[in-house]
């Protein structure tokens, strides 16, 4: 494989017959051999409190929450699919990012718990006045938190165990394999909550 340097001018458009006149020679373009290979950056899940995961999203290069925001958009693209608050470790950006988006106007965007405690400064006063689980109230229970906040990452550590079956694997190959297991688990879970008389649901609207 080859990939085009992308640092060398293409004078071949406008203004090129005119380069040689004004003495400046034309470099050609080099090539460059790419022996590795494009891997991904990381995973990102879209989960129920009660652990049922909804969808998937590959980050290619990085985690911008640019990218995040849009597929949450492309995941709840029917309005009244939209759930009242999305929990996200990094929602004090997220919610600087969306701020002037209307899309996002009825949709509260606390950190979870334990992110919040851990990786948030108490001096970042945009994510202490929007962000603090704290602020809202219908969260909680008297002093315990109706919901958990943290079911992603705890999904993480059984996610992150296919991380070096997945290494070698190409990309059909690499989406087939996650989404089978995430299926299977969702099959699994909500066995188990409906034995524990809980109504779960796969569906996104």
């Amino acid at each position: 494989m080859t990939d085009e340097d992308e640092d060398v001018e293409d004078n071949e458009g406008y203004g090129a017959d005119i380069m040689p006149a004004l003495g400046v020679k034309q470099q050609p373009k080099r090539k460059r051999a790419m022996l590795g290979r494009t891997r991904t950056h990381n995973e990102q899940l879209m989960l129920r409190s009660c652990g049922i995961c909804i969808g998937r999203h590959t980050c290619i290069t990085s985690e911008s929450v640019t990218q995040v925001a849009e597929w949450i958009k492309r995941l709840f693209f029917i309005s009244e699919s939209k759930p009242e608050y999305i929990f996200y470790d990094n929602n004090c950006n997220l919610a600087k990012h969306v701020r002037h988006d209307p899309w996002w106007g009825d949709i509260g965007l606390p950190v979870d718990v334990f992110h919040f405690k851990c990786k948030h400064k108490e001096t970042d006063l945009f994510c202490q006045s929007y962000c603090n689980p704290a602020l809202f109230p219908e969260l909680m229970d008297g002093d315990e938190w109706r919901f958990n906040s943290s079911i992603a990452e705890q999904t993480n550590v059984w996610f992150g165990g296919y991380h070096s079956m997945c290494r070698e694997m190409q990309v059909d190959r690499f989406n087939f394999f996650l989404n089978e297991m995430i299926m299977r688990k969702n099959r699994l879970l909500r066995v188990k909550l409906e034995a524990e008389g809980a109504q779960p649901s796969y569906a996104v609207y």
